[in-house]
């Protein structure tokens, strides 16, 4: 079962748009598991997938969609959004996505066992 992201806590820049929800998720980066999260995009424009990789190993994200809040993968209605993106260890990368789902399932893995850094993930909802 996919992790359902949070409200991200931090300030909203006074310039940014109201029209934008920004949620977070995290996990620590000690395994070559899934790690699933599941974010609800009924509705919206774009979302914008940002990931920060603390730890020492590449982490391959993929982006699938869903119907309903409890869409694991594979499930035969969640299906892959177009192909997967890597991020190098101890970088940032992003992905934006607009394809018209209600439920976008973040599923983030590497292929070696990394060191136990954390893995951030930064969901941009625009409306």
């Amino acid at each position: 079962m996919a992790t359902a992201l949070t409200a991200f806590t931090d300030t909203t820049p006074a310039t940014q748009s109201t029209g934008v929800n920004f949620l977070t998720g995290s996990y620590a980066a000690d395994d070559t598991d899934n790690h699933d999260f599941i974010v609800g995009v009924a509705g919206k424009a774009r979302t914008t997938v940002h990931i920060r990789n603390g730890s020492n190993q590449t982490v391959t994200v993929q982006v699938y969609g869903g119907q309903d809040s409890a869409s694991d993968v594979g499930e035969a209605t969640v299906v892959a959004i177009g192909g997967s993106f890597t991020v190098a260890a101890t970088t940032n990368g992003y992905e934006t996505v607009a394809d018209p789902f209600p439920y976008y399932v973040i599923r983030c893995s590497s292929s070696s066992t990394p060191n136990g850094a954390t893995v951030t993930l930064y969901i941009n909802i625009v409306e």
